[in-house]
């Protein structure tokens, strides 16, 4: 009785363990299969690396002019433009947003940002110009956008659409000048009904 015991224990330890191996057979075919995230020719493609090193270089501008103290040079020229005997309210706000926009135009929107912000107190001390409608004429000027470069969204929104960069721009260009000299006016307008502007 005990031998015939010990032999279907033994038995079933066989079919148990065959069932084992099966079933990590099984897992490793599976594991085997290819998962169909990418091929390889799109891991390669010369279009895409492309895409990402001429992105690379346009961030790398902003970092160049800041490093380099062309920014500071070209903040202390902005300073310039604001008479000796001083300005109103809303020729700063214009000074602020063209020069925004004429920055960002060879410096990208970040360059532009850190050329012109530091230059805010010293036009509200020219001009009255509070900061903060300082800051709003800024934003002004950065949506101002003239050529795609200038905004890395717009850039890769573009390479990914396959859109061209001169069919972007002829758009672009006519937005910008409308911005400058439409929506700028209004905004000041705003802000004086707001009276954040004197």
């Amino acid at each position: 009785e005990h031998d015939r015991l010990r032999q279907r224990f033994e038995r079933r330890g066989q079919r148990g363990a065959r069932g084992q191996f099966e079933a990590r057979q099984h897992a490793r075919g599976r594991r085997a299969e290819p998962l169909g995230l990418a091929r390889v020719e799109e891991l390669v493609d010369v279009n895409k690396f492309t895409s990402v090193f001429s992105l690379a270089a346009v961030l790398g501008v902003a970092t160049v002019l800041t490093a380099s103290g062309a920014g500071a040079m070209i903040a202390a020229g902005l300073t310039t433009f604001v008479p000796p005997s001083g300005a109103s309210p809303d020729y700063g706000f214009m000074l602020i947003a063209i020069a925004a926009s004429a920055i960002a135009a060879c410096a990208t929107i970040v360059g532009s940002i850190a050329i012109v912000t530091p230059t805010l107190p010293g036009i509200e001390a020219a001009t009255g110009l509070p900061i903060t409608a300082g800051l709003i004429a800024e934003l002004v000027g950065l949506q101002s956008v003239f050529f795609a470069f200038e905004a890395v969204p717009m850039m890769v929104g573009l390479m990914m659409g396959k859109v061209a960069i001169s069919a972007a721009t002829r758009l672009l260009i006519p937005l910008a000048i409308t911005g400058l000299l439409i929506i700028a006016p209004l905004q000041i307008g705003w802000l004086k009904l707001l009276g954040v502007m004197p």
